[in-house]
């Protein structure tokens, strides 16, 4: 159920993100007011995207689930990231922080040291093999998001 909350409100505010960003102008030419009209009502919903997405990241920072707070704290950092750059650069280094837990987590939990599994014959099933293939290195995908606009997002990194 949260997963779905979680999905649904970032789903929304992906879309009003959309629709508060300058789309081209039409043929026929407006009128100064509704020109100020469209840029006041633009401004708007920016202004409630944002807080949507800000909204989103103080509910993604109460997840236990780490990798669950790595993925979705990137991915709205990444959304925010034009709006509010400030805000964006902090929610990645939320993000990275969450990653680093969940990576570290992992590695106790599948007994791994120094890039080594270290699994006992009894242990070995479908289960704990299926876990050390599924376990991703979710630093990797906080820096994928990070990655398009890295030499202006990079800051974040550097001045951690």
């Amino acid at each position: 159920m949260k997963f779905l909350r979680l999905y649904a409100t970032v789903a929304l505010s992906l879309i009003l993100s959309q629709t508060a960003f300058p789309q081209r102008p039409s043929q026929k030419t407006k009128t100064p007011d509704a020109k100020l009209e469209a840029e006041r009502i633009q401004k708007e919903r920016q202004a409630q995207a944002r807080l949507l997405l800000i909204s989103l990241a103080s509910d993604a920072r109460s997840f236990r689930d780490q990798a669950l707070r790595a993925r979705s704290l990137a991915r709205i950092a990444d959304a925010l990231w034009e709006v509010d750059a400030e805000q964006g650069r902090t929610l990645f280094r939320k993000a990275w922080e969450a990653a680093e837990i969940a990576q570290r987590e992992a590695n106790e939990r599948l007994n791994i040291r120094d890039g080594a599994a270290a699994i006992k014959p009894e242990e070995m099933n479908s289960g704990t093999l299926s876990s050390l293939v599924s376990n991703p290195d979710l630093r990797k995908e906080v820096l994928r998001l990070v990655a398009p606009g890295l030499r202006v997002k990079a800051g974040w990194l550097r001045r951690r």
